[in-house]
């Protein structure tokens, strides 16, 4: 497995500040993430980009590794670019049988995909049986659109039921308008209850008797049900006359072999599953008993793209694997030593925090605490992780890319995040002050006023504030070689900003050397308040724009 770089490299760094700059110009603003709650591209947050994914390790742009755990589509069961996936798209390209090319009738036409009803048997089977039907789609939310319409048809009522919970998989009515171009659709037609509440959903079952069509369910979300959980759900709804909808897109074949459902001991109306099969491509499977199926399909299932050819391969190839080497099982093994081990280490640190769930999905989940929501924790938590070298959202998804190398891994990166988050939780019980998000952005005033070159060295004046402080500067080059800039009294400053004491301090110079004047160099440029790194920026001499400035500091990166 790959380590992390020991020093920065400014190439890097350069190429993803020109990145964000891109992006700042071209591409929309305020991509969000539900699950941390926090904006991922926005004017505050830039973005960060990703540039290989293999197993279960994802590299940025910066050259860092970081263990993947956010059970992402393309990683949910067999981690990123799986041999057995980079196979079988091979195949493709080669066009070896058993592999014909893709038929021109896969997505749309007269003509039925051979691979359809091979596939589709496999998930009859797995999912309840000869009498059960099944359809494709390109992805999860039509299958959702699907079950909800045919559930509409059969029943002849309009109302849905979806549990609220703290994931990102919200039910929103202006996006079922908007996507399936539904008008007469809106927020009248679907109602929300608590979930792992039987007595919520019994309240609006009966606050809605008569109206509602089905109820949309996750097998388990972050609390893992009681056994008596399922069976008082599904005799609540029998008593009602209302359809179940399993949603089972992260679930299926995490539990065992078969799915949640068979774990249970229920059988739904309507199973929505397959999301984890696909890889990289969008698939999700529609599986129900036949004679409620074939009696409303016409309402959907016309309306809907079906997967590719090649879609369906790697779908086939991911199940063999599933079924042949256990992967549940594999699934749970993992999942138990790594909470085990993170509860002990959380346990000792005294920081709240417990991962919680089944094995094969974990959640962090906290105490309650005077300040700070769970959600404010978990956001806080997810941030150090990845700055220690894990990526996870909250959540801990177990995959097949997982071994006990990276378990291993894992659990050290887990106790230096947990340090620095008990520090962090300590100091913002002490101060008891307004909470401040650990990596918000600073407060930054001043610039680069000039730049002159003298033979091969760079001098730069100027002066600059954070948050109303003057600052230590230091810049390192690519060598790894550090010069502390000089202070330089500012008096024109004490007048610009009264309300800073320090701003007549804030002045400085600093000369940097360059291994030629004709080729590029690069430099990190630190600012520091009492030995605290309080604000980054690069500095990059473009020996054929060279300028006099000025060059605000407040920019993602400086090309002087």
């Amino acid at each position: 497995m790959a380590t992390e770089p020991s020093t920065p490299n400014l190439q890097l760094l350069e190429q993803q500040a020109k990145l964000i700059q891109q992006a700042k110009r071209v591409l929309l603003p305020f991509r969000f993430e539900p699950l941390l709650r926090q904006p991922l591209f926005c004017s505050e947050s830039l973005p960060k980009f990703a540039s290989t994914g293999t197993g279960c390790v994802i590299g940025d742009s910066l050259g860092r590794q970081l263990i993947d755990w956010t059970g992402g589509i393309s990683s949910n069961l067999l981690g990123h670019r799986h041999p057995l996936l980079l196979q079988t798209m091979q195949a493709w390209i080669d066009d070896a049988p058993p592999h014909p090319l893709d038929p021109p009738a896969s997505c749309d036409g007269p003509l039925t995909d051979p691979r359809e009803p091979r596939l589709a048997v496999r998930l009859a089977e797995l999912f309840g049986g000869q009498d059960y039907g099944v359809s494709f789609t390109r992805g999860r939310r039509e299958a959702i659109y699907s079950a909800t319409e045919m559930a509409r048809t059969l029943a002849g009522k309009e109302i849905i039921l979806v549990p609220e919970l703290n994931t990102s998989r919200e039910w929103f009515a202006e996006d079922q308008r908007f996507r399936f171009a539904r008008p007469q659709f809106d927020s009248a037609h679907v109602k929300t209850f608590q979930a792992d509440n039987v007595g919520s959903l019994r309240w609006n079952l009966n606050q809605h008797k008569g109206s509602v069509a089905a109820v949309v369910m996750e097998p388990f979300a972050f609390h893992f049900p009681d056994r008596d959980y399922w069976p008082e759900v599904t005799q609540l709804l029998r008593e009602h006359g209302v359809l179940l909808i399993f949603d089972e897109s992260q679930t299926a074949f995490r539990l065992e072999t078969g799915s949640a459902q068979k774990y249970f001991s229920i059988q739904p109306d309507i199973t929505i599953a397959g999301e984890n099969l696909g890889g990289a491509m969008s698939f999700s499977a529609l599986i129900g008993r036949w004679e409620k199926l074939k009696t409303s399909w016409r309402s959907t299932i016309r309306n809907i793209d079906r997967p590719s050819g090649l879609t369906l391969d790697l779908v086939a190839a991911t199940l063999d694997k599933v079924e042949k080497e256990n992967l549940p099982g594999q699934f749970h093994r993992i999942g138990t030593q790594l909470s085990e081990e993170f509860n002990d280490i959380a346990s000792q640190a005294e920081i709240g925090a417990c991962l919680i769930g089944h094995p094969s999905r974990l959640s962090l989940d906290f105490v309650p605490h005077d300040f700070l929501t769970i959600e404010q924790r978990r956001t806080v938590f997810s941030m150090f992780a990845a700055e220690n070298g894990i990526m996870t959202h909250g959540e801990f998804w177990p995959n097949a890319a997982h071994d006990d190398q990276a378990i291993d891994l894992t659990i050290r990166k887990l106790e230096k995040t947990v340090e620095a988050f008990a520090i962090w939780l300590k100091q913002v019980h002490e101060e008891s002050v307004s909470i401040q998000h650990p990596w918000r952005k600073a407060a930054v005033r001043g610039r680069i006023d000039n730049v002159m070159m003298i033979r091969k060295t760079m001098v730069l004046a100027g002066w600059i504030l954070v948050d109303g402080q003057a600052v230590t500067l230091k810049a390192t080059n690519e060598a790894g070689d550090q010069s502390v800039a000089d202070v330089v009294d500012r008096p024109d400053l004490v007048n610009g900003f009264p309300q800073y004491p320090s701003a007549g301090q804030s002045g400085f110079r600093i000369e940097l050397e360059v291994e030629s004047i004709k080729r590029n160099s690069r430099f990190v440029l630190d600012a520091y308040v009492q030995d605290r790194l309080v604000y980054r920026t690069l500095l990059v001499h473009e020996a054929l724009k060279q300028r006099s400035g000025p060059w605000p500091f407040t920019d993602d990166a400086i090309f002087a």
